[in-house]
């Protein structure tokens, strides 16, 4: 394989894989190994209720390895972004979140690194910019102690194809800034698939925050 001839595949990997990893089961840990804040929140910290949609805050690196050896490529592609023109609400009652209208644009820039044999080669960055058109749905979930939720179904995805709502399983940490309800999520996803002809080895992590306010 030649490097080069990869990298546009290769971010292209990159970034559905971070839309996949924002789909998936989470490990609750703080990716800085910070514990969320807690507290502040309003009286018994009590999720149910309409909420506007403040905005999303997402960093994501994602690396894809193929071949070993003085062969071995590699690529590291990393990206964050805080969601601009944000819009919808979302309401939380003792069984599901409905979210209504839920919309926001995304404007960033995806920096890949490729290394080959351990030697880094190149460095280059690709806008990656999308407007999520406003879209409703509802997504069951269930309280997990006092601090965490867990959706069935998943929640807000980063996926533009498709609307807001993720459709596969995964959680949430709760915590509150003043009357701010902050819902951060944490992937992290190991897996190989095909890549030309070769087996790949990709490396997700993702941290997702979206902060709500009434």
């Amino acid at each position: 394989m030649k490097l080069r001839a990869l990298k546009y595949l290769f971010v292209f990997c990159a970034i559905s894989a971070v839309i996949l990893a924002c789909q998936k089961e989470v490990d609750f840990q703080d990716i800085s190994n910070n514990p969320p804040a807690g507290g502040g929140g309003p009286a018994g910290n009590n999720i149910t209720g309409t909420w506007n949609f403040v905005g999303m805050v997402a960093s994501t690196e994602s690396s894809l390895v193929a071949g070993s050896g003085s062969a071995e490529e590699k690529a590291v592609t990393s990206y964050g972004f805080i969601s601009q023109n944000n819009k919808g609400t979302i309401t939380i009652d003792a069984t599901k979140f409905t979210t209504n209208g839920i919309a926001y644009s995304i404007d960033t820039v995806v920096t890949t690194e490729l290394y080959l044999g351990g030697v880094f080669i190149d460095k280059f960055d690709l806008d990656f910019v999308f407007d999520m058109p406003p879209s409703s749905a509802s997504v069951p979930y269930k309280l997990v102690g006092t601090d965490s939720v867990y959706f069935s179904s998943g929640f807000l995805s980063l996926d533009p194809s498709a609307g807001p709502t993720a459709t596969a399983p995964g959680g949430s940490r709760i915590s509150w800034s003043g009357d701010t309800l902050i819902l951060k999520t944490v992937a992290v996803e190991n897996r190989t698939e095909p890549l030309n002809g070769a087996t790949a080895t990709i490396s997700d992590k993702i941290s997702q925050i979206v902060k709500l306010k009434k």
